[in-house]
């Protein structure tokens, strides 16, 4: 009991935190740390990387992009395109 006592304490910290430290609502926190850990409902997790917010991704300022030497081009030593 204190195994699950001490996650759901940790995963409340970790929302706490994701949320921005917001004063005065620890108990839904808790609640929601108490529904995760205990196995009612499914973390939820926020998205991550370029595809997560594909609006914010310029193709023409990634790195690496426009690197690759065209098909027969024998020098190589091509250099960014973009």
């Amino acid at each position: 009991m204190a195994d699950l006592e001490e996650r759901v304490r940790e995963r409340a910290y970790h929302l706490w935190l994701a949320a921005g430290s917001p004063e005065g609502r620890a108990e839904e926190f808790w609640a929601e740390a108490e529904q995760v850990e205990g196995g009612h409902v499914e973390p939820e997790l926020p998205a991550a990387g370029p595809h997560a917010r594909p609006d914010l991704v310029n193709p023409d300022a990634t790195i690496g992009s426009g690197m690759m030497p065209e098909a027969g081009d024998e020098d190589g030593n091509q250099g960014p395109t973009g």
